[in-house]
């Protein structure tokens, strides 16, 4: 079986009024579900962490890196399933894309439900007001 070769990833901008503090260039990749993020989301979202600097970002920006991208220097923050889900999620998408984390649920049988984090496409939001600014 052959290994698919991945050439994107997500990037971070740094962008303050949409809480991506993350710097510019960064790989992305989704912070833990214990994660508590230094900024406010909406119910149901989550955010994604700078492999580097740890720094939180709620949106990431599909890029084409050019060279292929080892799943193995994404195991430390993700286990390798998801790092390969992860990586697979962003390879959809072409660059420039704008991309999202949130809480998805899974049904499987009546009473088991499961929660996991899911990648998917957006838009930026609204920038959120100034401190002290008025809504």
């Amino acid at each position: 079986m052959v290994a698919r070769t991945f050439t994107r990833i997500l990037v971070a901008r740094r962008l303050p009024e949409h809480d991506c503090w993350a710097d510019d260039g960064e790989w992305l990749v989704p912070a833990d579900e214990a994660a508590i993020p230094a900024f406010r989301l909406p119910p149901g979202a989550h955010f994604f962490r700078g492999l580097t600097s740890g720094r939180g970002a709620r949106y990431g920006f599909v890029a084409d890196v050019g060279a292929p991208i080892d799943p193995a220097r994404l195991v430390p923050p993700l286990d390798e399933a998801r790092a390969l889900a992860f990586l697979r999620a962003v390879a959809k998408h072409p660059p420039g894309t704008v991309m999202a984390v949130s809480w998805k649920t899974r049904y499987g049988t009546p009473i088991r439900r499961r929660r996991h984090l899911g990648v998917h496409r957006t838009t930026l939001g609204p920038p959120r007001p100034a401190p002290g600014g008025r809504l």
